[in-house]
């Protein structure tokens, strides 16, 4: 049996912020090689996150670096923190005397500082005040000195990555800002009356010298539940503290939760229906977390014991291969193709097979409404940021040019990164804005092809492994087999390997011996299983 992998994990870390009206449900699926989770919105996939062993999440951790270059040309510092790049450490995202009141970077994009009266965007650059603008960095940061530093954008692939000395730690209802004075409350609650008792819950319960940032979940919790919530918040500051005192740079000091705890801690609310993992231990572990701030939920979570992997049992297999393809197919028949670049993302649409039924503008209208809504879906899931830019098919009638602008914007209101969208130029392009604070799914994982120099992709070994492993301890053993043989290609071999653990334990309780050889003659992402 020759296969590819079907499936394309990704990784993606949003706020909490549940979408009213809207059915939704998690799945998560924990394999050998990485952790998937599904949110599911309306029967429809709309995010992914994935956390694998040999690659993990790295926005919001806490380093203790050194400043290995000041440009004052650019009004930046380099730091390393341990990483193949510096990261880059911008004059605004530096604290010092006269910046004290400038907005730290948080880890929420529904927030809203009332105190300053504005925004407060996911991994933004925070607005510069007058001093700032004065004075040079030179004049706040030296080479050789010592910082404690937050990711706020994970390394790209020719970058490294963004940090900030404003320390932010979310917690379930509410984000410690370890640097700032500054309280505020989430934009998504809306009511006024709620809105001031919580300022007024923030003023009692804030730490001295500390901000808090109140949670969209936050929404009716009282004030005990807050104290907790600081406490705890306030604990892991002191020991982000005490720990980069005794430490060297470059060296982590505070990695946030795992991937379960904290989808849970930031998505699990009254809008989710169900969450369904495959895997007993997680499942234990995850009712017993969320038993501590929701209990009233945990009767949501269940086991699966299936005997098809959950993916393929609920048909989120083919979603999540989708989600890296090229070309993405309209339900009319129309499709889109999605073309990635250094600085940006084309999406083209096209009617395709679809011919319509009356005439060339209502068939182009109709393409353009669908392609409006999966481009939208699409963005979420692939987590492209950065400049996008749709090329739609061209249109008679400026109403239908503006029916299609509302209909994406409607259509990204459920986004939770920061969306701006234009309407068509003189050109008849649509160009969006959509934060970037890591990168998106098809460069995380997927590669250049060896075999062309980089002008296509292929999958990514681990990504090749994981599926050869899935299928490997899913497969059932026929009459009389004492063995089974998986060949791969030597660059998915080592992945393999880092797995040799459970999958012999697994074969072993059946009598059947495992071999692991590989084969230069097999494409990259394939692989082969034979029964001996």
């Amino acid at each position: 049996m020759v296969g590819g992998c079907r499936r394309i994990p990704c990784a993606i870390w949003m706020d909490n912020s549940g979408i009213s009206g809207m059915t939704r449900k998690m799945y998560i699926n924990v394999a050998p090689c990485f952790t998937r989770i599904a949110i599911v919105e309306d029967d429809q996939l709309a995010e992914v996150y994935v956390e694998g062993k040999a690659r993990h999440r790295l926005l919001g951790n806490v380093y203790l670096g050194r400043v290995t270059n000041v440009l004052a040309g650019i009004q930046a510092a380099f730091v390393d923190i341990g990483m193949k790049r510096d990261a880059f450490l911008y004059i605004d995202d530096i604290i010092y005397p006269e910046a004290e009141e400038t907005v730290p970077f948080l880890n929420d994009d529904d927030l809203h500082d009332e105190s300053t009266d504005r925004d407060l965007e996911l991994g933004g650059i925070p607005t510069a005040n007058e001093e700032t603008k004065k004075r040079s960095i030179h004049d706040v940061i030296q080479p050789g000195q010592k910082v404690l530093v937050q990711i706020t954008r994970e390394p790209m692939e020719m970058k490294g990555a963004r940090v900030t000395t404003h320390i932010t730690i979310p917690g379930r209802y509410l984000v410690l800002m370890a640097s700032s004075n500054h309280i505020g409350v989430s934009k998504r609650i809306e009511s006024d009356e709620e809105r001031s008792r919580l300022r007024q819950i923030l003023e009692d319960v804030r730490p001295a010298d500390s901000g808090l940032i109140v949670r969209t979940a936050a929404e009716g919790v009282s004030q005990q539940e807050f104290l907790n919530d600081v406490t705890y918040l306030s604990n892991i500051w002191q020991k982000i503290q005490s720990d980069s005192k005794k430490t060297t740079p470059p060296e982590l000091v505070y990695h946030d939760l795992d991937a379960i705890p904290q989808v849970m801690r930031d998505l699990f609310d009254e809008s989710v229906e169900s969450v369904l993992i495959d895997s007993e231990d997680e499942f234990l572990a995850c009712r017993e977390f969320v038993n501590e701030f929701a209990p009233r939920l945990i009767d949501r979570i269940r086991h699966y014991s299936g005997v098809n992997p959950l993916f393929i049992r609920y048909n989120l297999e083919k979603d999540f291969s989708i989600a890296v393809d090229r070309r993405v197919e309209l339900p009319s028949g129309g499709y889109l193709v999605f073309d990635d670049t250094e600085a940006m993302t084309v999406i083209d649409v096209n009617t395709g097979r679809f011919a319509g039924k009356c005439n060339l503008e209502e068939t182009v209208f109709k393409t353009n409404l669908e392609a409006a809504d999966v481009i939208a879906r699409q963005v979420r899931i692939r987590d492209i940021g950065g400049i996008i830019v749709i090329d739609f098919i061209d249109m008679e009638l400026p109403e239908n040019s503006h029916a299609v602008v509302q209909r994406l914007r409607s259509a990204f209101e459920a986004d939770r990164s920061k969306v701006n969208i234009s309407d068509f130029s003189p050109m008849g392009l649509v160009e969006i804005t959509r934060k970037r604070i890591k990168r998106s799914l098809s460069r995380t994982y997927l590669q250049n092809c060896p075999c062309c120099q980089g002008r296509g992709k292929i999958l990514h070994p681990q990504t090749v492994a994981a599926q050869a492993i899935d299928d490997l301890l899913y497969a059932r053993p026929p009459d009389l087999a004492t063995g089974i043989r998986l060949t791969v290609h030597p660059t998915v071999k080592p992945y393999i390997e880092l797995c040799n653990d459970r999958i012999n334990q697994h074969f072993s309780a059946l009598g059947i011996q495992v071999k692991i050889s590989e084969e230069d003659l097999l494409q990259r992402d394939q692989y082969r299983m034979t029964w001996l």
